[in-house]
């Protein structure tokens, strides 16, 4: 498994970096605890089922965050409306004139932590949304408040995952 940091040096620079040497399960816990710390945005690779999701969820757990502070957003899955940029609605001003805002969703008031799993399977329309909140923090401009760490997860390509390579 490979874990990879947008501030990419900075897990590198211990001693104890190799990037072909294996690491427990434990390890990427710490280096995951210490990307949250940091308010880094990191992406784990590896293969399905080696416990990237549940690395994840100990080590916000080891740092004390509550359950509703993190969220899991299963790329594949996530309507890029809806689940990250919200639902228009019409709101008619005192002038008469009618402006649209987006009744935003939930996690973007409370997450602290947001987990992007399987991003690799993200159709291109939401890879799009998700690269806005990595690079800016933000959606359509609008700065998540609270948010701390993004977390993203991917299975290495294969052909019966149809993944693409990262």
């Amino acid at each position: 498994m490979t874990i990879k940091s947008k501030q990419g040096d900075a897990l590198e620079n211990n001693q104890d970096y190799n990037p072909m040497k294996l690491l427990s399960h434990e390890q990427i816990v710490k280096k995951l605890e210490f990307c949250i710390n940091k308010n880094m945005t990191t992406l784990l690779i590896g293969n399905p089922g080696t416990g990237k999701t549940s690395m994840v969820f100990q080590a916000a757990k080891n740092l004390k965050f509550k359950k509703s502070e993190i969220t899991l957003l299963n790329s594949p899955l996530i309507d890029p409306f809806t689940d990250l940029i919200g639902v228009p609605i019409p709101v008619k001003l005192t002038n008469g004139r009618t402006i649209m805002k987006y009744a935003r969703p939930s996690w973007f008031y409370k997450s602290k932590i947001l987990f992007f799993d399987e991003v690799n399977r993200a159709p291109a329309k939401t890879i799009n949304t998700i690269l806005e909140i990595v690079q800016l923090r933000s959606i359509c401009g609008v700065k998540i408040p609270n948010l701390q760490a993004i977390i993203m997860a991917g299975n290495e390509p294969s052909e019966e995952l149809s993944a693409d390579p990262f």
